[in-house]
């Protein structure tokens, strides 16, 4: 068994694993052979990549609970990404604590769980941030989108960077009047070089904020009113060219 990038998917290639869309329907069963439509719905999905078994593998087992935990997975890590998109974007939540209350209730006897340590941002506490990074696999960092990297974010850079930990940027604000998205990106070049690479960027910055395409799925999530109902889209023409560079860049 090995991990395959979408981008290098071959027709005929056998899947070690199975693949349900966000709802839980079963699309594609183990050892099913990869066709061009189910390429492009691999694609769609916004996979880096799945598992695809050697040649002259058989396939592996697994357990009725092996196959649930694939389809749980599948369904709450879809959950979870329209949901912080929704807090990025519209600064609510709708559904997190059911979400968390699934996932604790179905899964949180494992041995194994996610601790998230949230530290102020602030550099009269970089003490706990510092204390953080020393046990945390990754970061989480907030920049404001009218400000861009501020002096206290550069630090706490340097400090992941110390401790060579692996770094989210969540941008917010970006539907403030003095949102700058041209200015943030050259923020982040200008703190962390060619480092960064982008799963999403916004659209209409500023007031008339509305939405953001996403360069793994390849779509334009465009909200239509004030409560964050979102409409899934085709990636308009005068963002495609920004969006393949983008997507190129991170595959």
């Amino acid at each position: 068994m090995k991990f395959v990038k979408t981008a290098d998917l071959k027709t005929g290639m056998r899947l070690a694993r199975p693949i349900y869309n966000k709802n839980g329907v079963l699309l594609y069963e183990r050892n099913s052979k990869l066709t061009p439509q189910g390429i492009s719905s691999i694609q769609n999905f916004g996979l880096l990549g799945i598992f695809i078994l050697e040649p002259a593998e058989p396939v592996p087992p697994m357990t009725i609970d092996d196959i649930n935990f694939e389809r749980f997975q599948t369904m709450y890590v879809f959950a979870i990404q329209e949901e912080l998109q929704l807090i990025l974007f519209r600064n609510r939540a709708a559904k997190i604590q059911v979400i968390t209350d699934n996932v604790l209730r179905s899964y949180g006897h494992l041995d194994k769980k996610i601790n998230f340590i949230d530290t102020p941002g602030a550099d009269d506490f970089i003490g706990g941030a510092y204390s953080a990074f020393s046990v945390c696999d990754t970061g989480i960092m907030v920049i404001n989108g009218a400000q861009g990297v501020e002096v206290g974010t550069d630090s706490y850079l340097r400090l992941a960077a110390d401790h060579n930990l692996p770094v989210i940027l969540a941008v917010n604000q970006l539907d403030s009047e003095k949102a700058d998205w041209e200015m943030v990106q050259n923020s982040i070049k200008e703190a962390v070089g060619n480092k960064a690479v982008y799963i999403q960027f916004p659209v209409n910055v500023g007031p008339t904020f509305d939405g953001f395409v996403d360069v793994l799925t390849m779509k334009y999530y465009h909200f239509k009113d004030a409560n964050g109902t979102r409409e899934d889209l085709d990636i308009p023409a005068e963002l495609q060219d920004q969006a393949e560079m983008m997507r190129q860049e991170l595959i």
